[in-house]
């Protein structure tokens, strides 16, 4: 009876072999899955990034016009920014101490607040004082979002938790600066911001 073995070398090499070539599969299934993972994990991420990244779109959009500012194409359009700006808001938006309104201006979010005082910063007419702020949290961008009654009401970050308060101050962190600060003005029954 002859039996047929095959020298260790061979055997050693068929087990190397056989390893490669399952190894190599393995390999891009891997890498694939990991891909695959990624862009479903980007694409899940998407909505939440929107407010973030409508707040990169403005920072990088001034680099673009500023080389057409120099033709006179755009002499014009600086007319029209001459011209008496619309009121943003009226007195009568903001009964009671607390009262909140968020307008656009220059396509960036205002929050205008009417305080229980005044303060520097703030516009005041009568016993109204009101405070325009920036609607977006100095910690990482997003906007933030009114809570509470009276002077009470605080501006809440719904990303990290920031709290300000409704003078902009912080309250708790992560943000260490209080919101920023937009020029706001009152003439008669009209509220001017920018």
């Amino acid at each position: 009876m002859t039996q047929h073995t095959q020298p260790e070398d061979q055997t050693a090499a068929a087990a190397t072999d056989t390893k490669t070539n399952s190894t190599q599969p393995d390999l891009n299934r891997r890498t694939a899955v990991k891909l695959v993972g990624g862009a479903v994990l980007l694409t899940g991420c998407a909505p939440m990034m929107q407010p973030m990244m409508s707040t990169a779109a403005p920072a990088a959009a001034p680099a673009t016009p500023a080389p057409a500012a120099a033709t006179p194409a755009a002499a014009p359009a600086a007319t029209p920014a001459a011209a008496a700006p619309a009121a943003t808001s009226t007195l009568g938006a903001f009964p009671a101490v607390g009262s909140t309104q968020l307008v656009q201006v220059g396509g960036k979010g205002v929050l205008l607040a009417r305080i229980p005082a005044a303060q520097a910063g703030a516009a005041s007419s009568g016993d109204v004082h009101l405070l325009a702020l920036s609607d977006r949290c100095t910690h990482n961008g997003c906007g933030v979002q009114a809570a509470g009654t009276g002077a009470a009401t605080a501006f809440n970050c719904p990303c990290h938790g920031s709290v300000f308060t409704l003078t902009g101050d912080v309250v708790k962190g992560p943000a260490v600066r209080p919101l920023d600060r937009v020029a706001v003005r009152i003439d008669g029954q009209n509220v001017f911001v920018g």
